[in-house]
């Protein structure tokens, strides 16, 4: 991992295999899988709301429909559990709000 907090990572997505919209998707739609796979799960996880809402909540938390790029979703699930929210822009934790009072 990388120790700079303001770059990326460039690991691959330890829920790689685990994650069920990846492995659906690549019998549904191989080329679209495999950009996802590219952009997200090898270069780019952290920015990925399916990683966020596993980090936050467990896999069975994941919604099986969530796609990478739906953040807005993956904010509401952990608000609804009132676990607050991470806000990312391109992939960089910016802060966190704690909904919970």
């Amino acid at each position: 991992m990388n120790n700079n907090n303001n770059a990326i990572d460039n690991e691959k997505c330890a829920y790689l295999t685990a994650c069920t919209f990846l492995v659906e998707s690549q019998k549904e739609m191989p080329e679209l899988a495999e950009r996802l796979k590219n952009s997200y799960c090898m270069k780019n996880y952290r920015a990925c709301a399916r990683t966020v809402v596993h980090e936050a909540l467990g896999l069975v938390a994941v919604p099986d429909q969530m796609m990478p790029h739906q953040n807005l979703w993956a904010e509401q699930i952990l608000a609804d559990a009132g676990k607050g929210s991470f806000i990312y822009n391109n992939g960089r934790k910016r802060g966190r709000e704690n909904n919970s009072q």
